[in-house]
């Protein structure tokens, strides 16, 4: 059964070249329709809520809470969901209503979802005044309509913390304090391990498993058929998504592996193991004259300026600097590692960097995997003239290198700027954190 919608709003600009496929085209009719039946089940629940909070106006403190709870209770039963989530949900609904007019009017046209309002709703945080609440309102509501809910986040993590960079450095401030770590054990024998640690020592903690992990097959140095190990590995590199040669595990397993031998006996491993962090950061910032945070090279998370201040004073770190800057006359320009001309099919690391640095994730539309993961391609093929430069390069992951490759995927027919280029005047770091020695442990 067709949905009946009295105005349908448009088609997001990013999927409106696909407004005229009949299966699509219903597929968004049926979307914006179970979005619009989202946000009245929301608002059924709130004025439920509502009405019984005004049934103990007046009363103490204490009978209007256990009211609530019995209100909560109630909504809880109807919907099928925890008392704990639907609290979570009806509050940040509520504030919703209340403080983000704009955010909840495209929840209630269907042109946003739930999880995006929330998402908006936890981003408001209290340290915002009412001018930077306003501009979040505005242009949250723009944007969620438009993004993928990956990218949506990303861009959300990036303007929030951009919007008022005292506010995000008192937020980063408080929720350190909430650092945790926490086990779920599960009937199948398996478990979760949980940690909710800083942004900047999660993902040093992240390159390190994963270059541990990839590093398992390589032999150790004293090992005679090194040499024809390290051949072998090159003609077949490790993508990440099939197991390695000579070990029967899947990356991921590797690394699930690799975590828990480290945490559970403490063994250190022989293998110098580097976590490469990249980021940008304003110069201002670098020189204690702004408090602007810094963001990873994938644009999916910031990091306060203190912190940024920090790692790049630690001496232990070694730091690659790369600077971005508007340049007027490329004549007198310092060497541009994006304007030369590469012999050679594949980049050096240098221009590799840069092109991280520029991308930032996968340039197929709406992907978001880091670009530090990604194939380089050249958008024109090397073997039909196709140059190695900085213009005729991009970042794909390897699910649309290969649709590009079997011709579902076009690269654009002239050169467009990155999804989210790095602007002018920002500091672009490559850090390596002390290498730690690994050992391989099976």
């Amino acid at each position: 059964m067709e949905p009946q919608l009295e105005t349908l709003p448009p088609v997001p600009g990013p999927a409106q070249h696909l407004a005229g496929v009949p299966e699509l085209s219903a597929a968004w009719e049926h979307q914006v329709a179970a979005r619009r039946a989202e946000s009245a089940k929301v608002t059924h629940l709130l004025a439920y809520r509502d009405r019984c909070a005004a049934r103990v106006v007046g009363e103490p403190a204490v009978v209007r809470a256990e009211a609530d709870k019995a209100a909560i209770r109630d909504a809880a039963t109807m919907v099928g969901l925890s008392e704990r989530l639907t609290t979570t949900v009806l509050n940040l609904a509520g504030f919703a209503r209340q403080t983000l007019p704009c955010m909840w009017g495209a929840f209630t046209e269907g042109l946003v979802d739930l999880p995006r309002v929330r998402k908006v709703a936890e981003a408001a945080v209290p340290e915002l005044n009412q001018q930077a609440m306003r501009e979040l309102d505005v242009r949250a509501a723009e944007e969620a309509a438009l993004r993928r809910t990956g990218d949506f986040h990303r861009w959300l993590t990036r303007f929030t913390a951009e919007l008022d960079p005292e506010a995000y450095a008192t937020t980063c401030e408080r929720a350190v304090q909430d650092r945790y770590v926490r086990f779920q054990n599960n009937p199948n024998g398996m478990s979760y391990l949980e940690a909710y640690l800083p942004t900047l020592e999660a993902a040093a903690i992240q390159k390190r498993l994963r270059a541990a992990a990839r590093g398992l097959d390589s032999p150790p140095a004293h090992d005679p058929y090194a040499t024809q190990h390290t051949v072998d590995a090159a003609a077949h590199p490790d993508t990440g998504d099939n197991p390695a040669a000579g070990d029967g595990r899947t990356l991921p397993q590797r690394e699930a592996d690799l975590l828990a031998a480290w945490l559970r006996d403490g063994r250190v491993y022989t293998a110098p193991v580097e976590a490469k962090i990249m980021v940008m950061v304003p110069e201002a910032t670098l020189t204690g004259e702004s408090e602007e945070p810094g963001v990873a090279a994938d644009r999916s998370w910031r990091v306060s300026a203190g912190q940024v201040r920090a790692l790049a004073r630690d001496p232990q770190a070694e730091h690659q600097w790369y600077q971005g800057r508007v340049r007027r006359n490329r004549k007198e320009a310092d060497f541009d590692l994006l304007s030369a001309r590469y012999v050679g099919r594949y980049p050096p690391q240098r221009l590799r960097d840069a092109l991280i640095f520029r991308d930032g994730a996968c340039q197929a539309p709406g992907c978001t995997l880091a670009a530090e993961r990604c194939d380089i391609d050249h958008q024109q093929p090397w073997h039909t003239g196709g140059e190695t430069t900085a213009e005729n390069l991009w970042a794909l992951c390897r699910r649309h290198h290969r649709m590009k490759s079997h011709g579902h995927l076009s690269p654009p027919r002239r050169h467009i700027p990155a999804k989210s280029p790095p602007r002018s005047g920002m500091i672009m770091a490559s850090m390596n954190w002390p290498p730690t020695p690994i050992t391989v442990v099976h």
